[in-house]
């Protein structure tokens, strides 16, 4: 996908979809990235206690994950809603163009320095 300043988008052949497909998409994908599971089985795992009953412990720690899980895809959804509601007016386009081009510059003039200082 690219931007064009005067609010031109190219996506390449991508179509609509509707909320539900893109709200089951996400819950797919988070539901299916181990490295996510990890680090919450890693993070909550002390918080089970073995002189307690396994099982409610186990559900009240899976029902924080998907809870955590389910708010961080609201943050997520919301911000890229904001993001594309400002990505529509050319006027954004342009800071976010200058902005790139100025970090690309400060980018090879920092490399460049580092190689001629060897």
């Amino acid at each position: 996908m690219s931007k064009r300043a005067d609010g031109i988008v190219d996506v390449g052949g991508a179509r609509d979809l509707a909320a539900y497909e893109l709200a089951l998409q996400g819950f797919v994908t988070a539901i299916s990235n181990p490295k996510g599971w990890a680090f919450f089985i890693a993070l909550l795992r002390p918080f089970i206690d073995p002189g307690y009953r396994m099982m409610p412990q186990l559900g009240v720690l899976l029902s924080i994950i998907l809870l955590i899980e389910f708010s961080s895809l609201l943050m997520y959804a919301a911000g890229g809603n904001a993001l594309s509601r400002s990505l529509q007016r050319s006027s954004y386009i342009r800071l976010m163009n200058r902005g790139r081009y100025k970090l690309h510059i400060g980018c090879n003039s920092t490399l460049e320095a580092a190689t001629l200082t060897k």
